[in-house]
């Protein structure tokens, strides 16, 4: 089996953008984004779901990361979908939703090569994270267990900054600079 980074997508970032955001090489995940998850091989939803981590691996800018205060790792929570019947943002209210749909594709064994994960909780700027499905892991009922863990790397967001105001461009001797900033 083989878990692939497909798409990070976010309804934020697409509306404030005029649809011009992506995340680019760096993996980010917005605050309300998405990730796309593409496998090898068919996986159970509800399986999956049980069984995928969101890991914590580096410490963000205050300090924080890696493990919490116990020596633990910190895990964020996940609510996985499969492509074809995630929906486009995952508020708050969705949690019964989520919880009625997973009974029913429990009933119904949803099998499928593509997922959407909605991390649960906002992910650290400047952070990054594993989502991991660990060896030992059932992901299809016809299926074995995973012998390896299957791991794909995002980060929270990157902070903004002006490169031109850091001191390896610093201007010397200079007593009058003009610049024109255009955003688009």
């Amino acid at each position: 089996q083989v878990m692939l980074l497909g798409e990070i997508s976010s309804k934020q970032a697409y509306e404030l953008s005029d649809g011009r955001w992506t995340s680019g090489s760096e993996n980010e995940v917005p605050p309300d984004g998405i990730v796309t998850l593409n496998f090898s091989y068919d996986v159970d939803v509800v399986l999956l779901s049980k069984s995928l981590i969101m890991r914590q691996t580096t410490k963000n800018e205050n300090g924080k990361g890696d493990e919490d205060d116990d020596g633990t790792h910190k895990d964020i929570t996940l609510t996985v979908y499969s492509c074809q019947n995630a929906p486009f943002t995952l508020d708050d209210e969705d949690e019964t939703e989520q919880s009625t749909l997973l009974t029913t594709l429990e009933e119904n064994e949803m099998l499928t090569r593509c997922v959407q994960v909605y991390p649960r909780e906002r992910l650290q700027i400047n952070t990054q994270y594993q989502l991991i499905l660990p060896a030992g892991s059932v992901y299809n009922n016809v299926a074995g267990s995973l012998r390896s863990d299957l791991m794909v790397s995002v980060q929270g967001l990157r902070p903004f900054r002006f490169n031109w105001l850091s001191d390896k461009y610093a201007l010397t001797n200079v007593q009058y600079k003009r610049w024109d900033l255009a955003l688009l």
